[in-house]
Formats: structure tokens, C-alpha cells, sequence
């Protein structure tokens, strides 16, 4: 947990360098015909690979410090984007997600 600065900071940084590393891993997929056979047989796991760092699978992240659901979603977002926050502000509330972090630091301030 960081302040919005701070976070902003290290997330704009892992973007850049996850934008970095791809396009460096697709340059050294075209150097050879035996790396290009190596991209083609590792497609699918690439493929899934990417899926998970990719922003609009995943809507946003929860603004913590307020008393409900705040998804904060990407400045860029896409349609895919916000229906990804909107499932993931769902699935927040349906888990109840507010009332069990404040059980836990009740926990926690307790012992």
C-alpha cells in the first residue's frame, strides 16, 4: 500500500518496462528462422502471458481508504476495460470485500 503518487509511479514504471520487454522479445523472435519457429511454437503461452498484463482484462484496481467500492480504472480505458471494472466492482461487493478488511485491522489492533 502507497500513496496515489508513489503508486502511480511504480505503475507507470512496470508499463513502461513491460512495454520495453515485449517489444525487445519480438525483435529476437525475428532475428532467425529458428527463433521464429520458437515464437510459433510458444504462441499460445505468449499469448497467455500477455492476456495477464494486459490492463483491460483486469478493469482497474481498488481505491482502499474509502468506505465502499471505488475501482480506479486506467486512464485509457477501453469498453473492455470498464467491463472488466464494472465485473471486478461486483465481484468486490458480492465478496463483502470493505467489511473484511476493516475485520481484519479490528483483528489485527486488537492483539
Amino acid at each position: 500500500m502507497c500513496d496515489g503518487f508513489d503508486g502511480n509511479l511504480i505503475l507507470k514504471h512496470t508499463e513502461g518496462m513491460v512495454s520495453a520487454m515485449t517489444k525487445m522479445l519480438k525483435d529476437e523472435y525475428m532475428l532467425t528462422k529458428r527463433a521464429k519457429l520458437g515464437a510459433l511454437m510458444s504462441k499460445k503461452a505468449l499469448a497467455n502471458f500477455k492476456r495477464k498484463l494486459d490492463y483491460t482484462e483486469h478493469g482497474g484496481a481498488p481505491l482502499l481508504g474509502v468506505n465502499g467500492c471505488v475501482i480506479k480504472a486506467h486512464g485509457s480505458s477501453n469498453a473492455k476495460a470498464f467491463t472488466a471494472a464494472i465485473a471486478q466492482a461486483r465481484n468486490y461487493i458480492l465478496g463483502d470485500v470493505t467489511n473484511q478488511i476493516k475485520a481484519g485491522i479490528e483483528n489485527i489492533t486488537q492483539q
